[in-house]
Formats: structure tokens, sequence, C-alpha cells
């Protein structure tokens, strides 16, 4: 689809299988062959092979988070294929985080805090119910100082963006979700704080924001608005202005439009809202996709016009009608597409009226 190479400016690259055919036999397989033949490498590959290969199975037909799912592929294959190349000096098993990744640029913190979440495990693989009661030890009393349960709140959002998938609310039989080595350092590389410790602060100051966005409170909702810098508004923070496009009132919907408008002036803030926009174009909740398109709409985001058309062709009325608004607000180029569309449909009737119709009687 043409949209997904107009996107590929941006530093998610609308086409990774491209990516893939290029780099995947080069990261992916040999390191692999190599991980094989070392007992712990092996182990960890086949985590791997477990918990990260399931992402570029099926996804919704715009393929946007499939485009996700194999760049978080290629993260990860090239941080295992650095450690494979790293374990052909290794004399004896290796025992903390440092060891396994001292390939990479310092992270201080993140390391520490892996060592501390296997410790007395093997370090290429620790069960996400440790990770999560290891990091509320360690943040659970200066978290608490804001809000209650706020450091689970944190912990839960870091691991579902290391995992990209949501975690189940209640407990699971079984052994449980795994987290592996190559799935935390290759997210941890992707973060722009330059700490463990920044990053718990910038996380749990989006998870504040959002919960007020969410808020049934207009004053609150209308604070958090003028208050919210950029910087704070990832992924969750942009999830919930776009929903208040859709279950806002009026006013606040029309500060949402203004905030966004003035916001996606910015480069950076522009690259991150378009990404989490077009994703929400494949979400399961209507309401989420009807959002996706509005916030589109107000960032006047030409990359999403293809499919916003397909949508306005595909998916259900209140989406299609979302879609249509949105194209008519992407410039001339949205607009020209919106008649082209208009124009389509209403020669719809004229193939399949009565008129057109070959008759049957006999």
């Amino acid at each position: 689809m043409r949209w997904r190479a107009s996107a590929s400016s941006t530093r998610m690259k609308m086409k990774p299988m491209m990516v893939l055919e290029t780099g995947s036999q080069a990261a992916w397989s040999p390191g692999l062959r190599r991980a094989s033949t070392r007992p712990v490498p092996a182990r960890s590959a086949r985590s791997v092979q477990l918990w990260i290969l399931p992402w570029s199975s099926t996804f919704g037909p715009l393929r946007c988070q499939e485009a996700w799912a194999l760049e978080r592929l290629l993260r990860e294959a090239r941080v295992l294929e650095a450690v494979c190349e790293l374990s052909r000096r290794w004399e004896v098993p290796v025992t903390s985080a440092q060891e396994v990744v001292q390939f990479s640029a310092s992270r201080p913190g993140f390391l520490t805090f892996w060592d501390q979440c296997t410790e007395g495990l093997s370090p290429f693989i620790c069960p996400v119910k440790q990770v999560l009661l290891t990091f509320c030890n360690q943040y659970g009393a200066r978290l608490s100082l804001r809000q209650p349960g706020l450091a689970e709140a944190v912990c839960v959002k870091f691991l579902e963006e290391v995992l990209g998938q949501k975690l189940p609310r209640r407990p699971q039989p079984g052994p449980g979700e795994q987290l592996t080595v190559f799935q935390f350092w290759s997210y941890v590389e992707t973060l722009h704080s330059p700490s463990m410790e920044a990053y718990v602060t910038e996380t749990a100051e989006e998870v504040l924001l959002v919960q007020s966005l969410n808020s049934d409170d207009q004053a609150i909702v209308l604070k958090a608005l003028r208050l919210a810098p950029e910087g704070r508004l990832r992924r969750d923070g942009l999830r919930a202005l776009s929903s208040l496009l859709v279950h806002g009132n009026n006013k606040v919907m029309a500060a949402v439009s203004t905030q966004l408008r003035s916001l996606s002036l910015g480069p950076d803030f522009r690259e991150r809202a378009l990404l989490c926009f077009l994703d929400q174009l494949e979400d399961e909740d209507v309401q989420m996709r009807v959002a996706g398109c509005l916030a589109l709409g107000c960032i006047k985001a030409s990359e999403g016009i293809e499919p916003l058309v397909y949508l306005c062709q595909t998916d259900t009325e209140v989406v299609r009608e979302a879609a249509r608004q949105s194209l008519q607000q992407c410039g001339e180029e949205g607009q020209s597409a919106h008649r082209r569309l208009e124009e389509s449909l209403d020669a719809l009737p004229r193939i399949f009226g009565p008129g057109s119709m070959a008759s049957t009687a006999f």
C-alpha cells in the first residue's frame, strides 16, 4: 500500500518486510546457529523464538501493527546477534546482565535493576511476576507518596510496552509470562530517558496524566490539557487525548482539537502522534478507531489519507463517517480524495439500481 511508503520517513520505517529480507538472514539466522552451539545462548534463543515470533502473525489489513511487530523483532534479533557473537569469548557462564550486553552504551540503573530481578536465576530470562515484585520493592515507597498503587501501574505499563501486549489483570494458572534480556534491552535502547530513575519518574508522570485525562470531572480534564507538556504525551497519553474527541463534551473536544493542532507544529510530537493515531485505525475497539480518525484530522495528517479512504470503504458506519470527516481536514489532497470517494459511492446505485439489472422474469 502506498501509504506505508509515505510514512517511511518516520522512525518506524513502514516497510519492515524489506528490512527483514535484507537484514534478518544476516542478523537472525546466523545468530541462532551460533547460539545453538552453546548451552546458555541456545536457551535464550529459544526464549526469543517463543516470545517474539508470534508478533509477526496476523494483524489488521492496514498492517500498521505488523510493521511495529516486525521492527520490534528486528531490534531484538540485533541484540541477540550481538550477544551470540560475544558468547564466543565466554569461558564460563555469565551471571550478570552487564556481561550479556557489554557491547551497548551504558544506561545507569537499568542493568542493575535486571540483575536484581534475576538474582539466583539465569540472566537471560525472568518471570514477569518477579519483575513486578522487584520494581514495587524498589520504587513502591517513593511512588506511593504521589498516589497509592502508582508503582504497580508504572511497572505494568513498562512491562506491556516491553512485551508489546496487555498483561492479564487476574492471576493466571501456570508459570506465567516470561521476559527475556533481549526484549528488555532492545526496549531500553529505544528510550530517551538517560537512566532508570529518570524513566520511572517520566513514566509515573505519564500514568498520572492519563488518569487525569480519563477523569469524569471536566475541570480535571481541562486542567490536565493546559498543563500537559509535549514531552509527556507518549502513546497512552495520545490515545487518551484522541478518546476525548469521541467521549468529551463540546468544550473538552474543542480544547483537545486546539491542543493537537498546536502541538503538531513540532516535528517530534507530530511524528509520535502520527504513528500512534495510525496504529489506532487497527484497534479492535470501534470507538478507538473513530478516535484515531478524528485525531488524524486534527493534525491534518496527509500521510493518513489512504488508510482513511480504506476505512471509508470497509468499516462500520460510525468509523466511515469519522474517516470522511477527517479526510476533509487533510488539506486539498484529502478533500480531493473525499470527492473521488463520494463520486464512486454515488455511482453504485446507478450500477446496481433496478434499471441496470437484467430481468429474470420469464
